[in-house]
């Protein structure tokens, strides 16, 4: 994703506004059915505790990806796309 694109772009993002704590708590709150947080242990963007907090505020099952960075989905989408699969299948098994 970063080679799409060039340095300028890149750095907006660093300041970009995002929710506050209050707002993503809430949000992890409402959530109701099922819900999947999928984290890499070696994100350096956004801290593995923010996914376990996340995780337990959405009641959510948690996927800690040994050695993932951010945004694992990118890095590794089969390995990703698998754990997906995976958690859809065991909540709505096909018949």
């Amino acid at each position: 994703m970063g080679l799409e694109t060039d340095a300028e772009t890149l750095l907006r993002t660093v300041d970009a506004p995002g929710l506050t704590n209050a707002e993503a708590v809430r949000l992890a709150q409402s959530l109701r059915g099922a819900a999947l947080v999928i984290q890499g242990d070696a994100d350096a963007i956004t801290p593995p505790e923010r996914g376990r907090e996340l995780a337990r505020r959405a009641r959510a099952e948690l996927v800690m990806l040994a050695g993932a960075g951010h945004e694992p989905q990118c890095r590794d989408p089969e390995r990703v796309n698998a754990i997906v699969d995976d958690f859809l299948r065991r909540r709505w098994p096909v018949a």
